[in-house]
């Protein structure tokens, strides 16, 4: 499938398509987007070519984790255990570890694709291989998940000392425009039948932000 024959509106509406998740079995579309947050399929790039592979990774580890797991919150809740001396090592508690690094290393090939190519290569490689472990359920390797988690601990230290300044690249990279052209669009959705309370939702899809930001740009109160 090529870039240009991508149907955006069906990705967005699709929780695997999204980094970040409130819990599983919620549509993005029935919360108006919240508790959603970084989008594979991106209506807002042109790089659907090579996001592909990662959405289509992503809905194969989402579908493991549902089969294996009730929630999305019992698998946060194994995930701290890893880091305990005394925790006693399951299938389970490695899947844990696994699939957090799974989306952080997806999350980061994302951020890197457009000023460090090879970094995105390097976490695409790595997203993936969690993902094969995951599947595979290999018996557990001991010293394979404490580098895991040797990964996790250098990932985190990184974001600590780099949050300030790529937060503020997100924000000049952000295609939101500007609260004229919103609000000319924000009465086109509406005149088309859309309510009010979904339209932050529908700008925030398009442009590849949060429903929140698009409030904010708007002026508009929680509800509107």
């Amino acid at each position: 499938m090529t870039t240009n024959s991508l149907d955006w509106n069906e990705p967005q509406l699709n929780p695997d398509n999204w980094i970040v998740i409130p819990e599983f079995g919620v549509a993005p579309g029935a919360v108006d987007f919240e508790g959603f947050a970084f989008p594979i399929l991106d209506p807002s790039t042109d790089q659907g070519h090579w996001r592909r592979a990662l959405f289509d990774a992503s809905t194969m580890v989402r579908q493991e984790a549902r089969n294996r797991f009730g929630t999305l919150k019992e698998i946060k809740d194994l995930h701290p255990q890893a880091y305990e001396d005394d925790c006693v090592w399951t299938t389970e508690t490695v899947f844990s570890v696994r699939y957090w690094l799974f989306f952080q290393y997806l999350k980061q090939s994302i951020e890197d694709f457009e000023d460090d190519k090879e970094g995105c290569l390097n976490s695409v490689s790595i997203a993936m291989q969690m993902a094969l472990k995951m599947v595979e359920d290999r018996a557990v390797d001991l010293a394979e998940v404490r580098g895991e988690l040797s990964r996790i601990a250098n990932m985190r230290a990184g974001s600590s000392k780099g949050g300030k300044q790529s937060g503020k690249t997100r924000r000049a990279r952000a295609k939101v425009p500007s609260q004229t052209k919103l609000r000319e669009l924000r009465g086109e959705l509406i005149a088309a039948g859309t309510s009010k309370r979904n339209v932050a939702g529908k700008l925030a899809t398009r442009f590849g932000c949060t429903a929140d930001h698009i409030r904010k740009v708007l002026d508009l109160e929680k509800h509107d």
